[in-house]
C-alpha cells in the first residue's frame, strides 16, 4: 500500500519502500516511503501530478486535528517540537497522520527535567522565539505548523535560495514580502494553475500569518487553527460545486488593505 509524506507530495522527491502501519513513534533517521499520486500509475520516475488545493487543505485539516489532540487531548499534553511537511504522512486515501515523536516533550517531563539547554527541531521550521528563549510551549508547534501552511500554499520549501543572488531566505519572510505586494497570484503555487477558491486561499494565509506571529502569545491555539482550516476547506468545496469562472466569483485576487495591515515583516 502506497504511503508517504506531505513534503514529497509537494516537492516531488520519490522513493518506493514500505512504512510500518504504526506511524506514531518512528526514529528520526527512519526512511519512510514517499508517496506521490503517480506511484500507482507509473512508479517513482513518473512525472508527478500536483496535489489539488482541496486535497492539500484536507491533509492540513487532518494534521491540525492531530496536533490539537496532542496539545489538548493528551494528559499530560505533548509538544511535538519537530512539525514539518516530511513528518506529516498520508495513506493511500490521503488521510494524514503526524509522525516522528523522537524529540517530543510532555508537560511533566518539562517540569521534571527543567529548562532545555539546546534548540531542537528542523531548519526553517523552528520558532525564532524558542531559539532565543529556549522556552518550550505548544506555541513552538504552532509556529512550525504555520511554516507548513505556507509550504502548502506557495509550493516552496521552508528555506530556499533566491536567484540570481543565491541568497538563502525562509518561506515565512518570502511569503510576508509577497503578501505585501498585494496579489495572491504572486504567492500561490503556480502548479495549481489557478484552480482554487481565492477566499479559501486567503483564509489559509491568514491562519499561517497568525501561526507565525510574534510574540508567541499572539498565536492561536491549535483548536482555533483546526476550525479555521475546516472553514477554508468548506469554502473550497462549495466553490467546487459551482461551475463559474473564478475571476467572476465576487472576490478579488488583490489583497485587502485590512489583510495587509496584519502583515508584520521583520
Amino acid at each position: 500500500m502506497a504511503r508517504g509524506s506531505l513534503f514529497e507530495c509537494l516537492h516531488g522527491k520519490l522513493k518506493k519502500t514500505e512504512i510500518p502501519t504504526m506511524l506514531s513513534y518512528q526514529k528520526e533517521n527512519f526512511k519512510c516511503s514517499l508517496y506521490n499520486l503517480t506511484i500507482v500509475r507509473g512508479g517513482p520516475r513518473s512525472k508527478s501530478s500536483p496535489l489539488p488545493w482541496a486535497t492539500r487543505l484536507s491533509i492540513m485539516v487532518d494534521a491540525a486535528q492531530g496536533l490539537h489532540y496532542l496539545h489538548e487531548g493528551c494528559n499530560p499534553e505533548i509538544i511535538h517540537r519537530d512539525i514539518k511537511s516530511s513528518n506529516i504522512l498520508m495513506n493511500d486515501r490521503m488521510e494524514a497522520k503526524l509522525a516522528d515523536f523522537g524529540i517530543s516533550r510532555n508537560k511533566l517531563t518539562n517540569e521534571a527535567e527543567g529548562p532545555p539547554t539546546m534548540v531542537m527541531g528542523s531548519k526553517g521550521y523552528v520558532d525564532p522565539e524558542y531559539i532565543s528563549s529556549l522556552k518550550i510551549t505548544e506555541k513552538v508547534d504552532v509556529y512550525s505548523f504555520g511554516v507548513v501552511l505556507f509550504e502548502v500554499v506557495c509550493g516552496r520549501r521552508s528555506t530556499f535560495y533566491i536567484l540570481p543572488t543565491r541568497q538563502e531566505t525562509s518561506i515565512v519572510d518570502w511569503a510576508k514580502s509577497a503578501i505585501l505586494r498585494g496579489v495572491i497570484d504572486d504567492i500561490v503555487d503556480p502548479c495549481l494553475d489557478g484552480k482554487y477558491d481565492v477566499e479559501s486561499v486567503w483564509k489559509v494565509l491568514e491562519v499561517a500569518l497568525a501561526c507565525v506571529d510574534m510574540p508567541s502569545s499572539k498565536r492561536p491555539r491549535m483548536n482555533q487553527v483546526y476550525q479555521d482550516l475546516k472553514e477554508a476547506l468548506e469554502l473550497q468545496n462549495r466553490s467546487n460545486t459551482v461551475d463559474v469562472d473564478p475571476h467572476f466569483t465576487g472576490y478579488t485576487t488583490e489583497m485587502s488593505s485590512s489583510f495587509l495591515a496584519n502583515v508584520d515583516v521583520r
